[in-house]
């Protein structure tokens, strides 16, 4: 149980910094115009659902519940749709 727990904040701190370095990578293009703030607010609003997800996972791990194969199939639907694109997209970076 301790390694889930490891792996879960490693990978929890991880996926926030390349989150964070995307987000100030990509900000400059929205900087200016009238869609700054509304990228502001659907970019961390999205982040944040994914989180939220994550923390609802990892408190069902962490309790020995079972949260079923959906759980787990709409988790990796979220990782994959938004952070391996942005993973990808700060390599460029």
């Amino acid at each position: 149980m301790a390694r889930v727990v490891i792996f879960f904040s490693a990978f929890s701190l991880i996926a926030i910094l390349f989150d964070i370095y995307f987000y100030f990578g990509v900000k400059s293009v929205f900087s200016s115009g009238k869609y700054s703030n509304f990228f502001r607010t659907g970019y961390w609003s999205l982040s944040s659902l994914y989180y939220a997800f994550l923390i609802f996972y990892f408190f069902n791990i962490v309790s020995q519940s079972e949260s079923g194969k959906i759980g787990k199939l709409i988790g990796q639907m979220i990782f994959f749709g938004l952070f391996v694109p942005k993973i990808l997209a700060s390599s460029v970076l």
